[in-house]
């Protein structure tokens, strides 16, 4: 489990620690993508610091304010409340103004975390050989 009272201090820590969460929402929430920002992508977190990220899944979309704060929380409870998550749909991202919070998050944080797509099987290539 995650270590709660040591503060995270590299990215390889802060990306371990994604690594461990992030299937703490499956299977109710397939992560797309987690982009990291504030002071422990500045290089000056202090001893309260939280690390601030962005967890983009279209399934936020399902739940109300309420019921994502609640199923949030309940995941993060103990083993990763050094987190501070910000969910957002993948459509909000994309479409994200300048000018809001997330557009601040998408021009100056750092994607740590992309879902890796699974490749469709190819189909056998014909040949043009004749069989003999």
């Amino acid at each position: 489990m995650a270590e709660t009272t040591t503060q995270v201090k590299s990215l390889s820590e802060i990306k371990q620690l994604i690594r461990q969460f992030i299937p703490r929402l499956q299977p109710e929430v397939r992560v797309e993508k987690v982009v990291l920002f504030g002071s422990y992508l500045n290089g000056e977190p202090d001893e309260w610091s939280d690390v601030d990220i962005a967890v983009i899944s279209n399934d936020f979309g399902k739940f109300d304010f309420w019921e994502q704060a609640r199923f949030l929380a309940q995941r993060q409870w103990r083993d990763f409340s050094l987190l501070e998550v910000h969910p957002y749909t993948l459509r909000d991202y994309r479409r994200a103004s300048h000018l809001t919070f997330l557009g601040e998050i998408k021009r100056t944080g750092k994607v740590i975390y992309t879902r890796r797509k699974r490749r469709a099987k190819r189909a056998p290539r014909k040949t043009n050989r004749k069989d003999e």
